[in-house]
C-alpha cells in the first residue's frame, strides 16, 4: 500500500470514528467500551491520527 492509499484509509477511519462520536448510538457504544476497559472511539481516532499524520 502506497502513501496515498494509506492516507485515504486513515481518513476513512477518522471519518468513521468522528461520525460515530456524533451520534447517540455511537456515544452509547463508546461508554460501553470504556466501561469494559476497551479503547474508546476517541482513543482509536487519536491513535490513527498520531500514526498516520505525525
Amino acid at each position: 500500500m502506497d502513501r496515498l492509499e494509506k492516507q485515504k484509509s486513515a481518513e476513512g477511519i477518522i471519518l468513521f470514528f468522528t461520525d460515530a462520536l456524533r451520534g447517540n448510538r455511537g456515544k452509547e457504544i463508546a461508554k460501553e467500551l470504556e466501561k469494559n476497559g476497551l479503547q474508546s472511539f476517541e482513543t482509536i481516532k487519536t491513535i490513527v491520527l498520531q500514526e498516520y499524520y505525525s
